[in-house]
């Protein structure tokens, strides 16, 4: 299921990324493959605005379980990012990769 409408806090996900640096370790190598360390994933995260939203979709694991999407232009490659909401750490970035 989709929908065109943020599920989750865009700022709170940042705060919670800034402190935590949650991340899959999916995500992790497709930063990696784009030459991105944590450190350098949470600058780029910290330019996300609402206006670099796609779409919500839930998991395919668990249909109640809701992903946010956005696609963001860094220096001319256009980065998929995608996180969710979890009960131990807040949030967890699931995708970080070229488009």
């Amino acid at each position: 299921m989709e929908k065109l409408k943020p599920t989750h806090d865009l700022d709170a996900f940042k705060r919670a990324f800034a402190t935590h640096r949650s991340i899959t370790k999916t995500a992790l190598q497709g930063a990696r493959r784009l030459g991105y360390e944590r450190g350098d994933v949470a600058i780029v995260l910290s330019k996300l605005s609402y206006k670099h939203f796609q779409k919500s979709m839930t998991s395919h694991r668990n249909h109640r379980q809701w992903q946010d999407v956005y696609y963001l232009d860094v220096d001319g490659t256009l980065i998929y990012i995608k996180f969710t909401d979890r009960l131990v750490t807040e949030f967890i970035l699931l995708s970080f990769k070229r488009k």
